[in-house]
């Protein structure tokens, strides 16, 4: 955990020699008018940044300190989210891509087929891949495949590691419900014609935690030191649904993407923390090469370390074989033991994290990184259960069998669903982002 709140800078060289020969790495460094409030730096002095590194440059480019960034983001997002008409937020994508791309991308230089992008601020949040200069032209998820970094430290740290084999471990089908009985959770899961299309994300009846100034976040965090995140977690007052589609997700991994002898599934009352935190204090973990979470995903706008994977536990129905409260915080995931090429986080808003001065983006994609992971597969908003299943499904058929590394799996994918009837809007795609 220390190394994700601290990790140790890379020099110039390392970091270059990582980029390779088709990789560049967008690193954007907004201005924030709060850094310089009571100093006698001029605004002048400070600005917008992004800085471009490849494997034989390092160039500065200043952006446009003055445009309001968070609110376009937050347009862009808006508009997105409530599946509205694109020509509705077609603006806000031209306006970003002018600002953040346009001065940019003219300098990366030729044969670069890879961009890694480092975001600051409120850019944690953007959906890059989605941003085009008009209506008439192309995506840049069409122009390179996109992929996100926490910062090129941890990217460097986890990086390069050559895997042998690969093995799966995938986690679904949890108990959630709490107003369910066992029986009434494995019913859900056991009818091929379950409801689908369930939100992974939460419903929230009662925010009465929810941190309004310093003494506030003060008396929570104490609240928690004391109680533990099981008792903070109760008196928010969440309320979770069952996720049929995720066990149709993982039947179709096991039996159509990956072989019976590479693929083992934990489900229902399996599906549970303790059982994440015993494979990996028994190094357990470290022999899977993937490792797939088709569960809830919960960001904490109050504090980010609670953000969470969800688990059976969260039911209730496993009292007395578990003593967790079924939240995988960002300071638990760190702290596991992984060897693994892939995390997947196939639940809602697990890419979202609190952004720390200087310290990147603080988030569970780089806690998992951290804990030994190469790459980290979030999404950045609610996403339809159905169509999670079949963007997953889908992107490790092509990197299994079609033999794509992950950042060019995920951008074959997106361009799919671009093209298709049913998942053609940007909020059926543009929520997925891979970290690495």
């Amino acid at each position: 955990y220390a190394q994700l709140r601290n990790p140790k800078p890379v020099d110039v060289k390392t970091a270059q020699k990582w980029c390779g020969k088709g990789r560049a790495v967008l690193e954007y460094v907004l201005w924030d008018p709060s850094l310089i409030e009571g100093s006698d730096t001029p605004p002048a002095a400070i600005g917008s940044y992004c800085i471009i590194l490849t494997e034989k440059k390092v160039k500065v480019v200043k952006l446009d300190c003055g445009y309001d960034y968070a609110a376009a983001v937050n347009k862009l997002r808006e508009g997105i989210s409530h599946i509205k008409r694109e020509s509705q937020f077609e603006a806000a994508r031209n306006e970003l891509y002018d600002k953040l791309l346009s001065p940019v991308l003219s300098k990366v230089g030729g044969g670069i087929s890879e961009l890694v992008i480092v975001p600051d601020g409120c850019l944690s949040f953007l959906p890059f891949d989605v941003l085009r200069k008009s209506a008439k032209a192309k995506c840049l998820g069409d122009q390179y495949a996109v992929s996100l970094s926490p910062s090129v430290s941890v990217s460097v740290l986890t990086g390069g590691k050559g895997r042998g084999e690969r093995s799966v471990l995938a986690f679904g089908g949890a108990w959630y419900d709490a107003t369910m009985s066992a029986d009434e959770h494995r019913r859900t899961y056991s009818l091929a014609d379950a409801s689908r299309g369930v939100n992974r994300g939460a419903v929230a009846t009662d925010f009465q935690l929810e941190a309004q100034n310093d003494a506030q976040r003060a008396y929570m965090k104490q609240h928690i030191r004391e109680n533990g995140p099981g008792d903070y977690f109760k008196e928010k007052g969440l309320v979770w649904q069952d996720l049929p589609g995720t066990a149709t997700e993982l039947a179709a991994l096991g039996s159509g993407i990956f072989t019976a002898s590479a693929f083992t599934e934990r489900m229902q009352e399996e599906a549970s923390e303790a059982e994440v935190k015993k494979l990996s204090t028994a190094g357990e973990l470290k022999r899977y090469s993937v490792l797939h979470f088709a569960l809830h995903g919960y960001f904490d706008s109050s504090f980010a370390d609670m953000s969470s994977v969800l688990f059976s536990e969260v039911s209730g129905r496993l009292a007395g074989r578990s003593s967790d409260d079924g939240y995988l915080t960002i300071p638990e995931a760190a702290v596991l033991s992984l060897d693994a090429d892939m995390v997947c986080l196939s639940a809602c808003e697990t890419g979202l994290g609190e952004v720390r001065a200087g310290d990147g983006m603080v988030g569970l994609s780089r806690a998992f990184m951290v804990a030994g992971a190469e790459h980290v597969g979030v999404s950045l908003w609610c996403v339809d259960d159905e169509a999670t299943a079949e963007f997953m499904t889908r992107m490790y058929r092509k990197v299994e069998q079609e033999g794509m590394d992950y950042a060019a799996a995920y951008r074959a994918v997106k361009a799919e669903f671009r093209a298709s009837e049913d998942w053609d809007h940007p909020y059926y795609w543009a929520a997925f982002v891979l970290y690495e």
